[in-house]
């Protein structure tokens, strides 16, 4: 149970799109011109993220399934541009997980883990190759499987497959090591097209992980596109999740004080801290976890 409570709630942070599929709500895409270059794809992306500021969802299932066991979770996000990040999941009304972000560090905590650590590393540190995640957890791939990511042109390769084109990108993995960030888009007779996938593959080209977006949703007030259904594979561990999100609220606006309260790491009562790039911290005693609007308790 601690295992795959662990592996499938942290892959959370990869949740994506399919590529053979089109998802359900074939009206949700972004219309480009009938001869369209890399140019004014990735343009048509970024005006999609520009229109998704901020997204909260408070009704998250997740049905986790791994071999021959299954199980169901709760969660809730919230996120906002540019590295504004809280989820929180819940197994039978206990907090099983929480993780977020802010301009400065990231963090993690699963109550399951041993010991259960309250994991947390500098973005200085992990830029410069002085961390390493003991999991897939980096708070930018969910910006980007949630459209809210803008795409430099300069560093991206387009290949067009037929109506399908896959937007490629270099990036690091947990372990350090290089990986390929690949977003798949389709394009319909209509002249739109829908991000329908992002996989992870190691430089071997092996799959590290990859989902499927069966379902869309777009944002009657901004326009934006991205993702309801959810499933998502890890083919090492031979896990799948089923997710679906609905109660979605997009470009909400956070005062200062929800902002300081939502997105800073929290303390957490007898848990020590583990900077993942100068090892343990001293516990924190008896520090009481922050508030922050539900998401924990």
């Amino acid at each position: 149970m601690r295992k795959l409570v662990l592996l499938s709630l942290l892959s959370v942070s990869l949740l994506g799109g399919c590529f053979p599929l089109t998802p359900r709500n074939p009206d949700a895409g972004m219309t480009v011109a009938t001869t369209t270059t890399a140019e004014q794809l990735v343009a048509a992306l970024n005006d999609n993220a520009d229109r998704i500021q901020a997204v909260e969802s408070t009704q998250i299932d997740l049905d986790v399934s791994q071999r021959f066991q299954t199980f169901g979770l709760q969660a809730k996000l919230v996120c906002a541009r540019p590295k504004y990040f809280r989820m929180a999941a819940y197994f039978s009304g206990s907090e099983m997980v929480d993780m977020g972000s802010n301009d400065q560090e990231f963090w993690f905590w699963v109550s399951k883990a041993d010991p259960p650590y309250l994991y947390h590393c500098a973005y200085t540190d992990f830029d410069t190759g002085r961390a390493r995640l003991p999991l897939p957890f980096q708070p930018e791939w969910v910006m980007e499987a949630l459209g809210m990511a803008r795409y430099d042109a300069s560093k991206c390769q387009v290949l067009a497959r037929g109506g399908s084109v896959q937007v490629i990108q270099q990036a690091r993995g947990p372990d350090g090591q290089p990986v390929r960030k690949i977003t798949l888009v389709n394009r319909n007779a209509a002249n739109q097209v829908q991000v329908v996938g992002h996989q992870l593959v190691d430089a071997k080209g092996k799959m590290i992980c990859e989902a499927r977006v069966t379902a869309l949703q777009k944002d009657p007030r901004s326009g934006g596109i991205l993702p309801r259904q959810v499933v998502l594979s890890w083919p090492a561990e031979k896990i799948t999740l089923k997710m679906r999100l609905d109660g979605t609220t997009v470009n909400r606006q956070f005062s200062q004080d929800q902002i300081a309260t939502l997105f800073t790491r929290p303390g957490l009562r007898g848990v020590p801290g583990y900077d993942l790039a100068h090892g343990p911290d001293q516990p924190y005693g008896q520090a009481q976890r922050t508030n922050a609007r539900g998401f924990v308790r």
